[in-house]
């Protein structure tokens, strides 16, 4: 019985595993076709077979394809969460950088400048986080 067990376990992983590359593969596929809901609903899709690890990568890019497709109040949900689950990480200048355009593309120029500044103080490229200051926080 324990064999089975362990069987199954096994199987159970690499279809999970397979199942996860299938959909990233699908979705990184529909966003560089700029079909992007599509892409969004792979993410999705990715989401349910990821582990923690997968997490964060997979919701930055359906982050981005919620960006890409208008979809502002999804794609600074997604970005919120990165942004409060990771935000020792010094990597999550640029998703603080991507939430500030979300915030200025859905009229909110405050909460824009506030995730300016953390791009910035993270270390995000400051030319572009400069420019985009210049236009919306004077």
């Amino acid at each position: 019985m324990k064999v089975v067990f362990i069987l199954f376990l096994f199987y159970s992983a690499a279809y999970s595993q397979d199942s996860l590359s299938v959909y990233k593969q699908k979705a990184d596929s529909y966003l560089g076709e700029q079909l992007y809901s599509e892409a969004a609903n792979y993410y999705t899709k990715a989401l349910s077979f990821g582990n923690p690890d997968d997490r964060k990568a997979i919701l930055e890019k359906r982050g981005l394809a919620y960006y890409l497709d208008k979809n502002y109040q999804l794609a600074i949900k997604d970005f919120s969460y990165v942004i409060d689950s990771y935000k020792k990480e010094k990597s999550i200048s640029n998703i603080f950088f991507l939430r500030a355009a979300c915030r200025a593309s859905s009229g909110d120029n405050p909460g824009a400048c506030e995730d300016l500044k953390s791009a910035k103080d993270l270390g995000h490229d400051h030319t572009q986080v400069e420019e985009l200051e210049g236009f919306l926080c004077q």
